[in-house]
C-alpha cells in the first residue's frame, strides 16, 4: 500500500495564498548562494565573490552541458539551466541556452522560461535553474524525530546520499546537526527505504544510478565529475527525487588513458557519495554496473582503466588503514 504522505486537513474558510517576488536565501557554500523566491519554479544560484563570476559562467554552460547530453532517462535527475545575468556596469550580459540538438524525448517538464528582469534583485553573476524541491513533510517528520536533537522541528530539505561513508550509530542525537542538507549513508536510507518502500527504490538501484550518471559524466559529457553532488529530495507533490547537482569544479578530460589519474583523483576527493571501490561489496558491484551501461563499448578499456586505478587506491588506503589500526 502506497504511504500517503501529506495529510490533508479540511477547513471551512481558507485564506489565500500569497506569493513573493522577494528572493529568500535556503543555501549558502563558499562559492554561492541560492536563492527561492516563491513566486517562481526556479532558484537562482548568485555567487558570493564578484571576481568568480567566470566559474560561474563555466557551471552554467557545464550544466547545459550535462542536462543534454547525460540527463534523458537517468535514474539521477540534472537539473536544467535556464538563464545566466553577469552584471558588467550598466550592461548586464544575458543568456539563455542554445537551442537543444535533435534528441529523443525526454522524460523531463518542460523548460521555465526565465526573462532578464527576473534578476534585477542581484548584482551579482547569477543563474537560475531547476528547483530540488524539499523532501516530503513525512519523511522530514522521520528523519527529525530518528536523527535530530530534540526541540529542532525544521529540516531537513535535503539529503546527502553517502554510500561511501558509516556513520556511527549513536545512543542520543547529536548537540548540533545540518538541519537542511543531511547526510543518509546506507544505513539510514535503508531505514528510510523500509519506511516508504513504495516511494523509494532498493539501495543498489541508487547505487547503480549513481554509477550510471557518473558514467555519463565521464564519457558522454567529457568532465571529470570533481566535487558534484547526489541528493535526495522531494519532487514538489507527495513523492522522492534523486538529482546530481554543483558543478563549479568540474575539469574536462581526454578520453585518453593517460588522463584517468583525473577521473581519479576527483572521485576520491568528492564527499563519499559513490560506495567503496571494493570488488566483494555488492552496492559498489551495483556501481560498476551501472558505469557500465553508460560505456560504448569502444571505450569499455578506459571504463576498465578507471576501475582498476580506484580499485587499487582503494586497497592501498585500506592496507595503510590497518597498518595504522
Amino acid at each position: 500500500m502506497r504511504h500517503h504522505l501529506f495529510s490533508h486537513h479540511h477547513h471551512q474558510s481558507m485564506d489565500p495564498v500569497v506569493l513573493s517576488d522577494t528572493p529568500v536565501c535556503i543555501g549558502r557554500g563558499s562559492f554561492a548562494e541560492i536563492y527561492f523566491v516563491s513566486a517562481k519554479l526556479w532558484v537562482f544560484k548568485v555567487v558570493q565573490n564578484p571576481q568568480n563570476a567566470d566559474a560561474l559562467v563555466r557551471e552554467y554552460d557545464a550544466c547545459h552541458s550535462l542536462y543534454y547530453r547525460c540527463n534523458n532517462d537517468s535514474f539521477f535527475a540534472i537539473p536544467r539551466a535556464l538563464a545566466l545575468n553577469v552584471p558588467q556596469g550598466a550592461s548586464p550580459a544575458f543568456r539563455m541556452p542554445p537551442p537543444s540538438p535533435p534528441r529523443q524525448p525526454s522524460r523531463r517538464a518542460p523548460r521555465q522560461i526565465v526573462v532578464e528582469d527576473e534578476f534585477d534583485p542581484f548584482d551579482r553573476a547569477a543563474y537560475a535553474l531547476d528547483r530540488v524541491h524539499d523532501l516530503p513533510s513525512a519523511a522530514k517528520a522521520y528523519l527529525r524525530q530518528s536523527y535530530f536533537p530534540q526541540g529542532v522541528n525544521i529540516g531537513p530539505s535535503l539529503c546527502r546520499l553517502y554510500f561511501g561513508k558509516e556513520i556511527p550509530l549513536q545512543s542520543k542525537p547529536p548537540r548540533f546537526i545540518n538541519s537542511q542538507n543531511f547526510p543518509l549513508d546506507a544505513r539510514r536510507y535503508q531505514a528510510l527505504y523500509e519506511l516508504f518502500p513504495q516511494d523509494l527504490d532498493p539501495l543498489e538501484k541508487v547505487a547503480e544510478g549513481m554509477g550510471e550518471m557518473l558514467g555519463r559524466i565521464h564519457f558522454c559529457a567529457s568532465y571529470d565529475g570533481r566535487d558534484i553532488e547526489f541528493v535526495l529530495g522531494g519532487s514538489g507533490y507527495s513523492t522522492f527525487s534523486f538529482w546530481v547537482i554543483d558543478f563549479n569544479q568540474m575539469r574536462k578530460w581526454t578520453k585518453e588513458e593517460s588522463d584517468i589519474e583525473k577521473l581519479t583523483s576527483s572521485f576520491f576527493s568528492n564527499d563519499p557519495y559513490y560506495p567503496r571501490p571494493r570488488p566483494s561489496d555488492p552496492l559498489y558491484i551495483a556501481f560498476k554496473t551501472g558505469y557500465r551501461l553508460a560505456v560504448s563499448d569502444h571505450l569499455s578499456p578506459l571504463a576498465d582503466a578507471f576501475f582498476t586505478e580506484i580499485e587499487a587506491e582503494q586497497l592501498h588506503r585500506d592496507e595503510n588503514r590497518h597498518a595504522e589500526g
